[in-house]
């Protein structure tokens, strides 16, 4: 995901990778070949036991560790949740990791389990819960509260085999239909998974050969497996997945479809251009890893640090998905007369001269125009009081790709101290993503201004950068995102067509030889200068 610093997006795939490890080695290849009693374990059956054990404990620290990195992370985003709802959230994940890590390494007694069990399950129903507050897609999100469901009936089973001393021969007690119950709701989602969390659009996810190949390879070996060694298949489901299958039936198809559901879902996320969706996909690999069984606490912590990434990736992945739908959409749209070179020089050469003319008042401005792996490159420098001004255009047969104004110098590559970006729009398109700033969200008490942008400040310069006119000249025409290294650089990106910017703003593809046709990226680009100004960058 774009904004994580060493990232957390990065710890999470080494949990589920660990965590497939230990899945490998600890629930399956240990216990399949446990000596009988009495008998001396072989040495290479002794060393991965030890193995197995050092990534339970490893696992335990590491899982829960990263569930709070993850929730703080999305607090400071400032742009996910809502503060309060993000305090909640993060609270609640910080109880929930560190009574499963004190579990983890049995500082609790075996009676606190089911009340570890129980922190846990508040905690992923609050993040679920969360996500029905943001932006994504709508099935998205009931799809993950409906997750929410085994682990809720889990939990009330856990609670109900507390209480039970005698059962009739013949029947089963109530809790066990209630664990049955959960495991039939993680059939339907492994089964609806790719409708659910599968790339948009379907119709063309589908096609890719990677998710192809591999659903085709799973379906051939998983039903041969279970065809012939029925009982090696439920082993690998109960210890490896915490899926009882108890005698070959007609279920068993059910159960098949829902694995190549969840296996096509994954690896078609992971090879996905967008990178919320690969995101989604490192989600649902931390659910498949932490499977349902829950027999540990690093397994509960893995299955809830699922939840958490989901929370950041699912609205990520609408965001960007619906923005390369639009821009799909609009290629087409475009698809007559391309845009004519002599009017976009033109477009290009007034705009240098009114940007040296008028109120920018650049100095030694001039304009190059080239070609860059199929996209063409319009870049106009120059320098505004002493201080160095490049606006950098870029478009190709669809339109305006992106607009880049860089004030001062070269940016660097550490984190900005300041930045400032559009909120979400709502179903229309998502929220501007700037590098993820040092600096904490801050208000500037202008109602209007705050409720369409989000600020990360760092150093206490928004009132330097804002006064009352700019803040009310941002509102009315700003798109996209601004980034302040103090000192260093500025920089002021916007994407046309995507994020829920128009694609015919600031620049009119179709008006190019208007008299005014200028004008809207004119006054954006003194605006940006002018902020840009008050920050005392160096001269060029």
């Amino acid at each position: 995901m774009r904004r994580h610093s060493l990232r957390v997006l990065d710890l999470a795939v080494v949990v589920a990778g660990v965590g497939l490890l230990q899945l490998i080695i600890g629930r399956l290849i240990v216990p399949h070949w446990q000596p009988a009693p009495g008998k001396t374990p072989a040495d290479w059956h002794a060393q991965l036991a030890w193995v197995s054990s050092f990534m339970r404990h490893f696992m335990g620290v590491l899982a829960p560790a990263v569930m709070v990195a993850q929730a703080v992370h999305i607090l400071l985003r400032g742009d996910v949740l809502a503060r309060p709802i993000a305090i909640v959230v993060t609270s609640l994940t910080g109880l929930a990791a560190a009574a499963l890590m004190l579990a983890a390494f049995g500082a609790l007694p075996d009676r606190a389990g089911v009340a570890v069990e129980l922190v846990a399950a508040v905690a992923t129903l609050a993040i679920a819960v969360a996500l029905m507050s943001t932006r994504a897609d709508v099935v998205a999100r009931v799809a993950v509260l409906f997750a929410v469901l085994p682990i809720a009936l889990h939990v009330t089973a856990a609670l109900g085999a507390l209480d039970v001393t005698d059962v009739l021969p013949g029947f089963k007690p109530w809790h066990e239909r209630v664990l049955e119950s959960a495991q039939w709701s993680i059939a339907v989602l492994g089964l609806a998974a790719p409708f659910l969390f599968g790339p948009r659009p379907l119709s063309t996810a589908v096609l890719h050969p990677i998710p192809m190949v591999a659903t085709v390879l799973i379906s051939g070996a998983a039903p041969i497996l279970v065809r012939r060694r029925f009982d090696l298949a439920s082993e690998i489901a109960g210890r490896g997945f915490g899926v009882q299958l108890h005698e070959p039936s007609g279920a068993d198809v059910m159960w098949l479809l829902a694995l190549l559901g969840m296996v096509w879902t994954m690896t078609s996320c992971l090879v996905s251009r967008q990178p919320g969706r690969r995101a989604v996909a490192v989600g649902l690999a931390l659910w498949t890893v932490a499977g349902y069984s829950f027999q540990w606490p690093y397994l509960i912590a893995t299955s809830t640090l699922g939840f958490l990434i989901l929370l950041e990736a699912v609205p990520e992945a609408s965001t960007d998905e619906g923005a390369a739908v639009a821009a799909a959409r609009l290629g087409r749209a475009s698809a007559g007369p391309p845009v004519d070179a002599g009017a976009w020089r033109g477009y290009a050469e007034a705009l240098t001269t009114q940007l040296g003319s008028g109120s920018v008042g650049l100095t030694d401005s001039r304009c190059e125009i080239h070609l860059a792996d199929g996209v063409e490159i319009t870049h106009v420098t120059g320098k505004r009081t002493g201080m160095a001004v490049s606006l950098t255009l870029s478009r190709d047969s669809v339109g305006i790709q992106s607009i880049v104004l860089t004030c001062g110098d070269d940016v660097p590559v550490e984190s900005p101290a300041w930045t400032l970006a559009v909120r979400s729009r709502g179903l229309s398109g998502g929220a501007a993503q700037p590098p993820l700033s040092s600096g904490k969200p801050v208000k500037t008490g202008d109602a209007t201004f705050d409720s369409r942008f989000v600020v990360h400040d760092a150093d206490g310069a928004t009132a330097k950068l804002l006064d009352d006119g700019l803040r009310a000249r941002a509102t009315a025409i700003l798109d996209g995102w601004i980034a302040l290294w103090p000192k260093r650089s500025l920089r002021w990106v916007i994407t046309p067509g995507k994020q829920g910017v128009p694609a015919n703003q600031p620049i009119a593809l179709a008006s190019l030889t208007a008299p005014d046709a200028t004008e809207p990226l004119l006054r954006l680009v003194d605006l940006i200068t002018t902020i840009a100004t008050r920050a005392q960058l160096p001269a060029g």
